[in-house]
């Protein structure tokens, strides 16, 4: 069941600059992750600073090999969320120990692509989540305490703070650049279907005048020759008449010669 929104909205009220923003996030994340619960709480930054803040407390499902497992996490929300990325870390129980890797150093903070290139509104907490789950599902971040080790042990040879962070930060970069190379070329794709789409209109357009003049054309063939045979007996009519008032003429003109012709 997902938080009370009143109640969330008078938690963060005094810190959260954002808070229907920040309440919205919370609520999509509580109903899809139920275990995961919201908290204000003191956060001490890597200066030594203490702060009150939201964070979600609790596990994600995480399927490693055919079986799935719930590591424990903690999201911390700053006040000028969602505009800046939160802090994740892996927060182990007694009986596991942090598995440092590409995204997780020895003190249990993640690094991911995700969190590097964050940007609201593109950017929210449900789909880090997912990536954290598709990342922690091919690298576990924790694993089990043996039964000899201490419960006080730190786990050994965990110095990897900057070449966590130098991955990390690779690994963005080639990410960023490959999603680049292929917005490009999508790009690329998209207008090259609208020019072969224009050149096939272009085509048929072509073809359809092609035979609009082929059948006028024609038309204009059938029509002189309908007009030449139509010409033809008025042609004849019209020589017939004239020659009559010719003749009707020369006798009105010349009378004596016609009468001699009589004679």
């Amino acid at each position: 069941m997902s938080v009370n929104e009143t109640a969330l909205k008078r938690m963060i009220t005094k810190v959260y600059k954002y808070k229907d923003l920040t309440v919205s996030e919370i609520v999509k994340v509580t109903t899809r992750y139920t275990d995961l619960k919201p908290l204000m709480d003191s956060y001490v930054s890597s200066d030594g600073c203490s702060v009150e803040l939201l964070s979600l407390s609790g596990t994600v499902p995480v399927g490693y090999r055919g079986n799935m497992y719930n590591i424990p996490i903690r999201i911390w929300l700053p006040d000028s969320f969602p505009f800046n990325p939160p802090t994740c870390s892996v927060k182990p129980t007694s009986s596991m120990m942090i598995k440092t890797g590409k995204h997780v150093d020895d003190k249990g903070k993640i690094y991911l692509p995700y969190l590097h290139e964050w940007k609201h509104p593109l950017s929210n907490l449900l789909a880090l989540i997912q990536e954290m789950i598709g990342v922690f599902g091919e690298e576990p971040p924790v694993f089990s305490r043996p039964a000899t080790q201490p419960q006080n042990c730190l786990v050994q040879d965990c110095s990897i703070g900057e070449d966590t962070i130098r991955a990390s930060l690779q690994t963005a970069v080639c990410d960023k650049l490959r999603w680049r190379m292929q917005e490009e070329m999508e790009r690329s794709q998209a207008e090259l279907d609208a020019l072969r789409r224009m050149e096939d209109d272009l085509r048929k357009g072509h073809q359809r005048l092609q035979d609009m003049l082929i059948h006028l054309g024609q038309e204009m063939v059938g029509s002189s020759s309908e007009i030449q045979t139509n010409l033809k007996p008025i042609e004849t009519i019209i020589l017939f008449r004239f020659s009559t008032w010719v003749n009707v003429l020369q006798q009105y003109l010349h009378p004596d010669q016609n009468q001699n012709l009589s004679c």
